[in-house]
């Protein structure tokens, strides 16, 4: 039942919403919630901010080698084949190795977002851009619509995780 709601979600996705626009668009928003950006945004808070906003750098950092290692292991465990591979006309515009469930991108983009509310006060922006995220993984076609949800509802356990931590560790020192 839920592959074949999946397959549904992802056939309207990945066909229905296809554009010239998107086809530009999607790998963009995609890149955003990448390791590798979101590791630099990271460090540029750390060393060029001072005070919460360094805080916020540090736990973005601790939330991309968290959720790394989390959807790694969920990826391994549930071991779901990607879209492309089980859908025959997917239209996938990237090709990734690793196993389908959970979306790594969309649990750092709600990761990310939820602690960026936390110090920045753009819960909207944040949590819209995370959204698009996920979306553009479907659309681009490497991720069917449960392993965003369930992305983000991973990423967004990992960032609240992290920001109660770090403020039970404020307020004991």
């Amino acid at each position: 039942m839920l592959m074949r709601i999946d397959t549904i979600l992802f056939n309207f996705v990945n066909h229905t919403c296809s554009n010239r626009i998107f086809d530009v668009l999607m790998p963009i928003l995609t890149w955003l919630a990448h390791g590798i950006f979101l590791c630099l945004l990271a460090l540029l808070m750390i060393l060029g901010a001072e005070g919460r906003k360094k805080i916020c750098g540090i736990l973005l950092l601790a939330g991309i080698t968290a959720s790394y290692y989390i959807s790694s292991f969920l990826k391994y465990i549930v071991a779901r084949p990607r879209p492309f591979i089980l859908i025959p006309d997917a239209h996938a515009m990237a090709i990734e190795n690793s196993s389908s469930f959970p979306s790594t991108h969309t649990i750092m983009a709600f990761m990310a977002a939820f602690i960026l509310t936390k110090y920045f006060k753009k819960g909207p922006l944040f949590f819209t851009l995370a959204a698009l995220v996920g979306f553009s993984r479907v659309y681009i076609g490497v991720h069917f619509v449960s392993d965003v949800l369930a992305g983000a509802a991973i990423g967004t356990l990992i960032g609240y995780l992290l920001v109660k931590v770090s403020k039970s560790l404020d307020s004991s020192v």
